[in-house]
């Protein structure tokens, strides 16, 4: 039986890993170049600010 606090911590350790999981996953050479793709077709949206002019999010 798990108790409370244990579950609290086991989900934070999760949140944790698949965060670093993520970021490892996004800083290879070729997802970055798929994200910098992305990024200058706008798939992310534009900057709704005025003196950003319309620049990629």
């Amino acid at each position: 039986m798990i108790t409370e606090e244990q579950n609290e911590l086991i989900e934070s350790a999760a949140e944790m890993l698949y965060g670093m999981i993520h970021a490892r996953y996004i800083l290879t050479c070729n997802r970055l170049n798929s994200i910098f793709i992305k990024y200058n077709k706008y798939d992310f949206g534009r900057c709704p600010k005025v003196y950003c002019r319309g620049q990629p999010c």
